[in-house]
């Protein structure tokens, strides 16, 4: 799969070692619960690296304000709180950590 814009990417690893691509973190977190994929590992992209997966447990969100992925998931991920804090004001949007990003979608 070709990813649309690589500062929202994701990609997850099945408990059987399947790969599954995504064009935005609320896909993969759609898809996963919606078929009740057993997963191993959750992963996205950098929103300030284009093309670099990080492990999602690992990085801090932004969501909403002026941020426009692909798929209209409106998530940013980011390597460091303290790039989150500086980008918060830029796009006017809300902090989340990764289990508020996965508790969000059902």
């Amino acid at each position: 799969m070709t990813i649309a814009n690589g500062k929202f990417g994701a990609e997850l690893i099945t408990q059987k070692g399947r790969y599954y691509k995504f064009d935005d973190v609320a896909c993969m977190l759609q898809y996963t619960k919606s078929n009740q994929v057993l997963v191993k590992m959750f992963f996205v992209n950098d929103y300030l690296k284009e093309n670099e997966l990080v492990t999602a447990e690992k990085c801090f969100f932004l969501k909403g304000g002026t941020i426009n992925s692909p798929m209209r998931g409106n998530i940013a991920a980011f390597s460091s709180d303290k790039e989150q804090k500086e980008f918060q004001t830029k796009l006017n949007a809300e902090p989340m950590t990764w289990q508020q990003v996965y508790d969000s979608y059902k």
